[in-house]
C-alpha cells in the first residue's frame, strides 16, 4: 500500500460488480484487513444490496411495462377484432344469410369467438363473479377447518414387540 489507494474507485467496484474484498485487496494490493475495516466503516456491503436491490427493481419494472404493453395489444386486437363482429352481426343481411349449414357453423365459430374474447379480455358475468366468491369462502372455510386441533392415531404392524411400547 503507497499511501495513494484510490479507495473510493475500490468502493465503486465492489459496490457495482461481483468482486469479493479478498479479490479488490489482492488487485489493488491493499491488505485485506485494511480494506474489510474501510468498508465496514463505511457500509460497503450495504451499499452493493441497495445497488443490487434497485438494479433488479429496474429488471422488475421494465418486465412489468413489456407484460402491460403486450397485454395492451392483446386488448386492442380483440377490440378491433369484436368492432368487426358485431358489424357483421348488424349487417341487414346477416340473418337473411344464415340459412345453410355452412353459415351456421360460421356462426358458431363466431360464438366461439365472441367468448375468447370475453375470455381474453375478463370479462365476467355477474353469475361468474358471485361463483366466484362462493368458491373464494368455501376454500376460506375448508382452510378454518384445517386448523382445528385434531387427535391422530398412528399404528404400526409387523413390529416388534419391545418396540411397541
Amino acid at each position: 500500500m503507497d499511501g495513494k489507494t484510490d479507495f473510493r474507485k475500490i468502493k465503486r467496484e465492489y459496490v457495482r460488480g461481483n468482486a469479493s474484498l479478498k479479490a479488490l485487496s489482492e488487485k489493488y494490493k491493499v491488505p485485506y484487513g485494511t480494506l474489510r475495516k474501510k468498508s465496514a466503516a463505511e457500509n460497503w456491503i450495504e451499499a452493493r444490496n441497495k445497488k443490487r436491490t434497485k438494479a433488479e427493481q429496474l429488471v422488475i419494472d421494465a418486465a412489468a411495462r413489456m407484460e402491460a404493453d403486450r397485454f395492451g395489444r392483446i386488448l386492442d386486437a380483440t377490440d378491433r377484432l369484436l368492432v368487426k363482429v358485431a358489424a357483421l352481426i348488424d349487417s341487414p343481411d346477416f340473418e337473411t344469410k344464415i340459412t345453410d349449414t355452412k353459415s351456421k357453423l360460421a356462426l358458431r365459430e363466431l360464438s366461439g369467438t365472441l367468448k375468447d374474447i370475453k375470455e381474453i379480455q375478463g370479462v365476467k358475468s355477474e353469475r361468474d363473479i358471485e361463483e366466484q366468491k362462493a368458491r373464494i369462502e368455501n376454500l376460506r372455510r375448508g382452510a378454518a377447518n384445517n386448523d382445528a386441533d385434531r387427535e391422530i392415531t398412528v399404528s404400526f404392524v409387523n413390529v416388534n414387540e419391545e418396540y411397541r411400547k
